[in-house]
């Protein structure tokens, strides 16, 4: 079909070589007949007016001649001229008789002159009478030209209209090939609509001229209009076929990550929009210097270090705003014809050493997409819309049958719908895997579908929480094609072939209910082919469960030596995004670990004698359950910050780090009845619940308060051993 579409060199010289000839001709000849014409018609005037100067040079001569005979008469009727005529002979030529003769030859001139006039004026009758054929000659042969002109115009009327149909049917061929699924641009489309445009361009003048031609003629002169209407169309056909032809879409991997970026930035003409979590400075200084100083800049950041930085680098950029999303995870980079959707934030990590992917798409409805979410998420706005793809047949028009999607309307939903219709197989690459999180997401898949995860197990995600042992042990219980790439950071979900997901999601109770992210949504195969090659290539090594032991085992005496350095100290305000409506998923209700809540006995289970002289053992009081929970809050948050810190340390460590991965938190404490209904902070209560844990705690460890400095200080190696032990219920039990 591209063959058979494709307009040749030659047809477009015969219908250029054609549109000259339609200028010229009939419009020579009826040039000369027209410049004849007029010069016969010159002639004409003129001998119309010679004729009618000698008429009325022949009225006066009558005129004068009437005045001649009458004055001659009236002087021959007198006596006195009779007498001296009848003398003449004897006395000669008196006076009056002199003046009689004189008035005679002056009435011969007078009649002489009118005879000529009278000649004259046959002669130039005669002359107008040949004028006058010859005009009705010109008249006759030009009105022969005007009818072979109406012919002509027919025939190429009809013509024109064959090749503008022709046209139609091979701009809408054409059309058909550029919406076939694609990824990048195709060379041979685009040379494709600049020939049928170059042919476009070439009837469009044709047209103009048949129609300046036509205006004479009433009864050809509707036809050109609705031949240019119908061309018009045409242009509209051959307008969205170069927009499509010129859509593309790639998949960006290491090491294309950071050329694409630059890029991006570099062909910023008016906005640049940056979300990214975390940021490197440099990276960031780096990206920057390549965009014009004329272009507005927007930045949004996650932490409140990275705003400090980002700050720093850009005080002397006054085109450079920057705003702060602690719920923002999205990671996107948009200009006015462009954006990237990725994994990647704009750091060292994830351009030069982790494993990412994204796509760049100049896709105008994915560009727009993207612009208003992220101007939603600035604040900008406050009408985002966005299609839910998850109803019915997933159907996606365009070359590159790809939609944008988002935590506002399709995070998580949509994930469920397309897992729920998964016949064949899944593949899910997240880094961070939650409980919650991953067992929601495979109650949606039949146990018939295979099931490929590929996530990352480092000792260092371990000891931040980032990656459940639990979730971990619950997936290789459920599918036994598990795979550890230590330098992940993609997320990508692929269903049958069928479907892709690109995105910033991660599997975790955050990603799927709190945080804002932003994604792509693909039917395209050939798109999915590539997604396919790369998450081939992750699949490092096979992970079981003695490895996973191995990283927590290790992860466990990394903690006691783990120390956070402090937030910095902001030299300036901080400006936060407005507060967003809550995603999608704000509602959804994850599975949680269910960890029994155990109580300290020294006796037998079951047995409640209290004497020992009844042969039992006595039953010691069990240790409030909001104790429990702040003890190995306050334990974990001193060994975190290197087992001694300050008061005001230890509580902004337990209240930001600590307490968050707790299922259940005593915010305000039910127990003892001396503490119930106060807040874990208050110094007083702090002190108390210390004292009361030092006293009667489980792990018999030692938590002490001098000044403003807390200690934890084990009573023996082999205590401190059996702390580390029951430790493990930490990771296995609370945290997400």
């Amino acid at each position: 079909m591209l063959k058979e579409a494709k307009a040749s060199e030659g047809e477009i010289k015969n219908l250029r070589a054609h549109v000259e000839d339609l200028k010229v001709y009939p419009e020579f000849p009826l040039f000369m007949l027209g410049l004849e014409e007029e010069y016969v018609l010159y002639r004409l005037r003129l001998l119309s007016s010679y004729i009618k100067e000698c008429e009325e040079t022949i009225t006066k001569l009558k005129r004068q001649k009437d005045k001649v005979e009458e004055r001659i008469d009236r002087i021959k009727g007198t006596l006195f001229y009779r007498i001296l005529k009848f003398l003449q002979p004897i006395i000669g030529s008196i006076w009056i008789v002199r003046e009689v003769d004189e008035l005679s030859a002056s009435l011969a001139d007078i009649k002489e002159s009118i005879i000529k006039a009278k000649n004259n004026i046959t002669s130039l009758s005669f002359q107008r009478f040949k004028l006058k054929h010859v005009l009705r000659m010109i008249k006759s042969s030009k009105n022969n030209i005007i009818n072979e002109e109406k012919d002509y115009l027919e025939s190429e009327i009809k013509l024109w209209t064959a090749v503008i149909n022709r046209l139609n049917e091979q701009v809408r061929r054409l059309l058909e090939l550029v919406k076939r699924p694609r990824v990048g641009i195709d060379s041979e489309l685009r040379q494709l609509c600049e020939r049928e445009e170059c042919k476009y361009l070439i009837l469009k003048e044709g047209l103009q001229i048949l129609r300046k031609k036509c205006r004479y003629y009433p009864d050809l002169f509707l036809q050109p209009e609705f031949l240019f209407k119908k061309l018009e169309e045409i242009g509209d056909l051959l307008e969205e076929s170069k927009k499509v032809a010129n859509t593309y879409i790639v998949v960006i991997s290491h090491p294309n990550i950071r050329k694409a970026y630059l890029e991006v930035a570099e062909n910023a003409r008016s906005d640049l929009y940056i979300a990214s979590p975390y940021i490197s400075p440099e990276i960031l200084a780096d990206l920057l210097d390549r965009v014009k100083k004329e272009v507005s800049v927007k930045i949004i950041v996650r932490r409140v270090d990275d705003y400090e930085k980002v700050r720093n680098i850009t005080k002397n950029m006054a085109n450079v705003k920057i705003r702060l999303g602690e719920d923002v995870h999205c990671k996107l980079l948009i200009n006015e014809s462009e954006v990237i959707i990725s994994s990647s934030n704009i750091s060292k990590q994830g351009f030069d050493v982790w494993h990412e992917i994204g796509v760049r798409t100049n896709d105008p409805n994915i560009v727009n997409q993207a612009k208003m979410f992220f101007l939603e998420l600035w604040g900008e706005r406050k009408s985002y819309k966005e299609k839910y793809y998850g109803k019915g047949e997933i159907s996606m028009d365009g070359p590159i049958q790809t939609a944008f999607i988002s935590s506002y309307k399709n995070i998580p939903q949509l994930l469920f719908d397309i897992l729920n219709r998964a016949k064949k197989r899944i593949v899910i690459v997240s880094p961070y895997l939650n409980y919650g999180a991953i067992k929601k997401l495979l109650s949606y898949v039949s146990k018939d579908v295979k099931i490929t995860i590929i996530t990352r197990i480092t000792r260092q995600d371990l000891v931040m929480g980032l990656t459940d042992p639990e979730a971990i042990t619950y997936i290789l219980d459920r599918c036994k094609d598990v795979w550890n790439d230590p330098k992940l950071h993609a997320k990508v979900l692929l269903i049958d072939d069928r479907f892709a997901i690109i995105s910033s999601l991660n599997i975790t109770d955050k990603g799927l209910t709190k945080n804002f992210e932003a994604g792509i949504l693909t039917q395209n195969i050939t798109l999915i082919n590539v997604v396919e090659k790369f998450v081939s290539g992750l699949r490092i090594k096979r992970l079981n469960t003695k490895d996973l032991e191995q990283e927590f085992e290790a992860s466990l005496s990394t903690i006691c030596e783990r120390h956070e350095p402090e937030q910095p100290r902001l030299t300036t305000e901080i400006e936060k995004i407005p507060p967003l409506p809550p995603p999608v998923g704000a509602n959804l209700k994850l599975p949680r670990i269910r960890v029994p809540l155990r109580r300290r006995f020294t006796g037998v289970r079951g047995r409640d004698k209290t004497s020992k002289e009844k042969g039992g053992r006595v039953k010691k009081k069990p240790v409030p359950i909001d104790l429990r929970i702040l003890e190995q809050a306050f334990i974990i948050a001193i060994l975190r910050l290197g087992g001694r810190c300050k008061l005001n340390e230890l509580l902004n460590e337990v209240e930001r780090r600590v307490a968050p991965k707790f299922i259940y938190f005593p915010w305000k404490l039910q127990g003892p009845r001396s503490l119930a209904g106060k807040s874990w902070r208050d110094r007083l209560v702090l002190e108390s619940c210390l004292k009361f844990l030092t006293e009667k705690g489980l792990y018999q460890i030692q938590l002490s308060i001098e000044g403003d400095n807390v200690f934890v200080k084990p009573a023996n190696i082999k205590v401190f051993k059996d702390f580390m032990e029951r430790f493990s219920h930490f990771f296995e039990g609370v945290m997400k």
